[in-house]
């Protein structure tokens, strides 16, 4: 079964242990992805996502950025889920910049959707982290993060599919469906040159495959 599109939320706030995205009512058996940038000066850990249909969210391995900046990105999953969930809650340790972007996505495996992510963090603004499919019906799902309020990137080119979060800027995200088994590229373009920049990536699929290689590049201009 092919992975497809099945909605996508996001939004955040300036100052609080958490943020409550308000979300369509999931579909039973489909792949929840929330995508996460956090800091302000500070960097906060994301300790906790849940759903109002009590769906276990766990943390994609290799996506969490380190605190090098007082900023980070970070992904999580809930994989076969229960439908009927209509707000998603991400919750971090102390008050700080926290916010979310919720993806579904149907077709994607029932028992063990997550392939492998990547994380980086870019005193340049120029690169990102790296991820290559090692099969076609993949979906790849980004996230960029920095918490000035200066900093408000617009949405990734193409193919990839992105949003940006115009009420709490320097976030956006953005995902892939199908892509290529070879390099790919996601780019966002802030409205002003970076210089400190937090990224994540993490590959899904619809059937079990080995983690693939690293060759392709996410890019900050």
């Amino acid at each position: 079964m092919a992975i497809t599109f099945a909605q996508n939320v996001h939004g955040g706030n300036t100052n609080d242990t958490s943020y409550i995205v308000n979300i369509a009512g999931t579909t039973a058996g489909n792949l929840v992805v929330v995508a996460v940038g956090s800091g302000d000066g500070s960097y906060i850990n994301v300790t906790s996502v849940v759903d109002s249909a009590g769906n276990p969210y766990i943390q994609a391995t290799g996506a969490r950025t380190d605190s090098a900046f007082d900023m980070g990105t970070d992904i999580w999953y809930s994989k076969n889920v229960l439908g009927g969930a209509t707000t998603v809650t991400v919750t971090a340790v102390a008050y700080v910049k926290l916010i979310a972007s919720v993806y579904e996505f149907a077709g994607a495996s029932i028992t063990a959707p997550f392939v492998s992510a990547v994380n980086q963090q870019s005193t340049t603004g120029s690169t990102g982290p790296a991820l290559t499919p090692a099969s076609a019906d993949t979906v790849i799902v980004g996230v960029a993060f920095n918490y000035n309020y200066n900093y408000n990137p617009s949405s990734a080119t193409a193919p990839f599919i992105g949003v940006r979060d115009n009420t709490v800027t320097g976030f956006a995200s953005a995902y892939q469906i199908d892509a290529a088994q070879s390099s790919q590229q996601c780019i966002f373009l802030p409205s002003t040159q970076l210089t400190n920049w937090a990224s994540s990536a993490a590959i899904f699929t619809a059937d079990v495959v080995a983690s693939g290689n690293t060759s392709s590049m996410f890019l900050v201009f």
